[in-house]
């Protein structure tokens, strides 16, 4: 189910054409998040890693549950992270694949993959393959499972789209477990690193 909201300017914020922020709710999101709270709620203090520049709200909805928040905050990201291997329960990527090409997303996917625990989760938000627009957006966590994207007039450069195979093909050895495709063109992706007995 895809839910939306209005912007106070009226416009319909699931077309995300509205000058304001549209915050979305996300069952993807909200999945994610209930695994690292039972994690954390074991004790086991998840460690999450955020991919470009985060938000002050972003980094609190992850510490306020219990997990400790790693930032690489570059922008684009570089295709090296200096974390150790197999540390990471969940990492969390917008719009990062979009504008990169195949050989360096390719790259940063094979970190992310090296950094994540086995069983661990990569949260994606990537433009949808038929998104008709190229605007750009800033993505924040918000507590509960909600998304909010703001227009980011500062970005610049064409989107790259890709199909689901092709973005499944650049992130293996990951295994995508959920899909949701957004109406504003853009898609959330929860791929789970494999597990040695798997």
């Amino acid at each position: 189910m895809l839910f939306f909201r209005r912007t106070r300017d009226g416009a319909d914020a699931g077309s995300a054409r509205g000058r304001e922020a549209v915050t979305l709710s996300s069952r993807v999101l909200s999945s994610l998040l209930g695994r690292l709270t039972r994690s954390a709620e074991r004790g086991e203090h998840p460690a999450v890693l955020l991919i470009g520049p985060p938000s002050d709200k972003s980094i609190e909805s992850f510490t306020t549950i219990g997990c400790r928040v790693t930032v690489e905050g570059e922008d684009p990201p570089t295709a090296s992270i200096d974390q150790p291997s197999d540390h990471f329960s969940a990492v969390l990527a917008f719009g990062v694949v979009d504008r990169l090409e195949c050989e360096s997303a390719r790259a940063l996917a094979r970190e992310w993959t090296r950094v994540l625990l086995p069983g661990g989760l990569l949260y994606l938000v990537a433009v949808g393959p038929e998104g008709k627009s190229d605007r750009r957006f800033r993505f924040e966590i918000l507590g509960g499972g909600e998304l909010r994207m703001t227009p980011d007039a500062k970005a610049r450069g064409a989107l790259r789209r890709r199909q689901n195979r092709e973005l499944e093909s650049l992130l293996r050895p990951l295994i995508p477990c959920e899909t949701l495709l957004r109406r504003e063109g853009w898609r959330e992706i929860l791929f789970q690193k494999p597990s040695p007995e798997n």
